[in-house]
């Protein structure tokens, strides 16, 4: 049960990186 809770906080952190990231590249593009 923890390791599922730290493989979805893991994956929450992997999503919300990308999609910072993918933010940042459409502000830089303007």
């Amino acid at each position: 049960m923890s390791s599922r809770m730290a493989f979805i906080s893991k994956t929450l952190n992997l999503v919300s990186y990308v999609a910072n990231e993918k933010s940042l590249s459409q502000c830089y593009e303007y």
